[in-house]
């Protein structure tokens, strides 16, 4: 038996598809640890697995979902003052990881092994430098796989430093990421990749796990061996999902649901794309629409229409199993929902790596994107009767669906990671023999 970390990023779309990981290993007989804020506590242990917290004292429990609130109520001086005092708080955390708390934290558990995000990547340097074979948890595509036409942009944060970042942390209103990631590479001696501009980690020696079959990801470009380790797609079919007036529904219309993501409140985009999808839902009475507007928003702030469900959660698998269609923001765990149904989509990507995964969504040929800027009523109702009445996006669903059915009836999400892990082992053992 293995003593298994697990760091996802503290937001829903990388904690639930973890679960699924988390499981599976449970289930091989591996004791799973997860490690992260406080903020996810009550979710994993609710899901039976063990909790280590890092950092408790600067990020207390409901101090993440406080700052994305905060923040989206803000504007101008107060807005720059609020995102200082934060950038306050992670360069705590940060000081502290580049001065030892989390090595001792490690040094305490003993993990055999190390799932952390890839996004959290002083967490994988520091799992290196002790030794602790370590995946990095990638929840979506690497963009190198999806080509892009000449002249399209990836979303903010995608594949490059963030705009004027080195700025922003001279100002006090960004984390220090940056000069933490290379004090650590330093300390560690950990041989980080494009140092000059965005520093990455190098996947021969932290492997990218990727959440799905190969076929999904690659479709044009193949990966270098040994760099990335496919997995099955990680949906969570036994994740506790949120209560739904299930009574409201109308068995004899097509159902269209309609949920842009827990993040869709930070794109300048969302509250307009909302309002058109309202006014498309409006003029067609002959589909059943779910609206899901989002934790920081209220379904009163619309104009609902008669047999149109608003809400602010949903239990999106529940929906996906009555669904026609779904409409999107092309996040990449919402893309699989859909594939594992059959259900085909409209997608509109927001933000980070959503126009990479929309993109995706049309070269598999299982739905339709609209940019966010060109989204409108009569889009999304072109693209809806588009997708419903063409039975080759659901074809394209069912056929992608069955490599995601052999991935989970294979080995699960432990066959891959034991087989690494045994790998790894192995080269630690005789680096530390012949030391």
């Amino acid at each position: 038996m293995a003593t298994i970390l697990l760091a996802p990023l503290p937001v829903p779309g990388h904690v639930n598809p973890s679960l699924r990981i988390a499981r599976s290993l449970q289930r091989g007989g591996h004791r799973v640890i997860y490690l992260g804020i406080l903020e996810i506590e009550d979710e994993v242990r609710a899901e039976g697995f063990e909790f280590t917290p890092l950092f408790g004292d600067v990020f207390p429990k409901g101090k993440l979902t406080e700052l994305r609130a905060t923040a989206a109520r803000l504007k101008g001086l107060r807005l720059l003052w609020f995102l200082r005092t934060q950038a306050r708080c992670f360069n705590e955390a940060l000081r502290r990881m580049v001065e030892g708390e989390v090595d001792a934290l490690l040094a305490r558990l003993q993990p055999d092994l190390l799932i952390c995000d890839e996004k959290l990547r002083h967490l994988a340097i520091i799992g290196h430098g002790l030794d602790v074979p370590v995946l990095q948890m990638n929840v979506t595509i690497p963009p190198e796989f999806i080509p892009r036409p000449e002249g399209a942009s990836r979303g903010p944060g995608r594949g490059a430093a963030m705009p004027g970042e080195r700025l922003l942390m001279a100002l006090g209103l960004f984390p220090r990421l940056r000069p933490a990631l290379l004090a650590l590479a330093r300390k560690h001696r950990y041989p980080l990749k494009n140092i000059e501009t965005v520093p990455m980690l190098d996947r021969s020696l932290s492997p990218e796990l990727l959440l799905c079959p190969k076929e999904f990801a690659e479709v044009r470009v193949r990966s270098t061996p040994g760099e990335y380790c496919y997995i099955e797609p990680c949906i969570d079919h036994e994740r506790r999902e949120p209560e739904f007036p299930w009574e409201r529904l109308r068995e004899d219309r097509p159902l269209v649901l309609f949920a842009l993501g827990t993040l869709a409140a930070t794109s300048k985009h969302n509250l307009r794309i909302l309002q058109e999808a309202f006014l498309a839902a409006a003029r067609r009475p002959d589909l059943q629409f779910v609206m899901v507007v989002g934790s920081t928003m209220e379904p009163a702030m619309f104009d609902v229409p008669p047999g149109v469900i608003a809400v602010k959660v949903a239990p999106q698998l529940g929906l996906l199993r009555k669904a026609a269609v779904m409409v999107n923001h092309a996040g990449t765990n919402s893309v699989k929902e859909c594939i594992a149904f059959g259900v085909p989509m409209v997608s509109i990507p927001l933000q980070f790596d959503q126009p990479d995964i929309g993109r995706l969504i049309e070269l598999h040929g299982v739905g339709r994107t609209i940019p966010p800027p060109e989204f409108t009523a009569d889009r999304l109702l072109e693209a809806l009767d588009d997708v419903l009445q063409n039975p080759a996006y659901k074809k394209a669903c069912e056929q992608l669906r069955v490599h995601f059915v052999q991935a989970e009836s294979a080995r699960g999400a432990a066959g891959p990671i034991e087989e690494f892990l045994a790998r790894r082992s192995a080269t630690v053992g005789e680096r530390r023999r012949l030391a």
